[in-house]
């Protein structure tokens, strides 16, 4: 028992250290590469003209909502309100559509060939399609605000989703999608001083538009992480304490016996290293 208890307390603080690490370097060292100070929600194309020349660092995508009405022929909408089963219900939510006419520097084609030129195409993210059953060649049909889009996808993309820059499940074309109304987000790598005259630019002029920062996220995560390692830990080192005493204690108490033995054997002709040998 005492040796079991030593034995899960030494798992859970190691566990825990490896976890507090692994956590700490993945958002000092992997999302500070990359991720971006700033985050812009719901800017109006009214805005971003005038936002983009007062901050020209801002990086800003359209944003179409739209719902998945068919894949290949299923009817996605019916099928998930009648229960089926092969339909993923992921698919039942709206999703924002991008269009544009490059694809990112975090971007890949993994399978077919994206020409944003070309109407009636799309691009899925690979997870996304195989998650969801779309293949390269499947036929999308789209609503978006009573109208309908359809077209086929031309290309399946992989994405970096671990580096905090936005990824899209689902690429249209300009031709397809211009014409409908789109907020635009984006993000911009920023140092306090310039964040800070950004905040003064967008509550002075744009209230409608939310700014995040994640600096300031980032930190308070890191700080709830030590705070929890902190709690786990006064829960784990009493009983640290506790079974590490015990097996001092057991090991005291059974060396007068051990004293005993070891005479009776030398008393009957052992060798004092036999002995010693034995016991280690």
């Amino acid at each position: 028992v005492s040796f079991t208890s030593l034995f899960l307390a030494l798992t859970a603080l190691s566990t825990l250290s490896l976890t507090h690490t692994a956590v700490r370097d993945f958002f000092d060292a992997d999302l500070a590469d990359s991720l971006p100070t700033t985050y812009l929600v719901d800017v109006q194309p009214n805005q971003r003209d005038t936002l983009n020349n007062a901050f020209p660092e801002l990086v800003l995508f359209p944003n179409v909502r739209a719902r998945l009405l068919a894949i290949d022929g299923v009817r996605i909408q019916e099928a998930i309100a009648a229960g089926d089963p092969s339909v993923n219900r992921e698919l039942g939510r709206e999703y924002n559509i991008n269009y544009r006419s490059e694809l990112l520097n975090h971007e890949t084609l993994v399978a077919g060939d994206w020409t944003a030129s070309r109407a009636g195409t799309f691009s899925v993210e690979r997870n996304f399609g195989e998650r969801t059953g779309i293949h390269l060649g499947s036929e999308l049909e789209l609503l978006i605000q009573g109208f309908t889009v359809k077209g086929t996808v031309t290309s399946l993309r992989e994405t970096d989703q671990r580096n905090g820059l936005p990824f899209f499940f689902i690429l249209g074309t300009p031709a397809d999608f211009e014409r409908f109304p789109a907020t635009w987000f984006g993000y911009a790598y920023h140092a306090p001083e310039r964040h800070a005259e950004l905040t003064d630019e967008i509550a002075a002029n744009y209230p409608n538009v939310s700014v995040i920062n994640t600096y300031e996220i980032s930190q308070q995560i890191e700080e709830l992480i030590g705070l929890l390692v902190i709690l786990t830990m006064i829960i784990v080192l009493p009983t640290l304490v506790l079974a590490t005493l015990l097996i001092i204690a057991l090991i005291l108490l059974s060396y007068g016996d051990r004293r005993r033995d070891a005479a009776r054997l030398l008393a009957i002709g052992a060798t004092p290293r036999w002995v010693e040998r034995l016991y280690l």
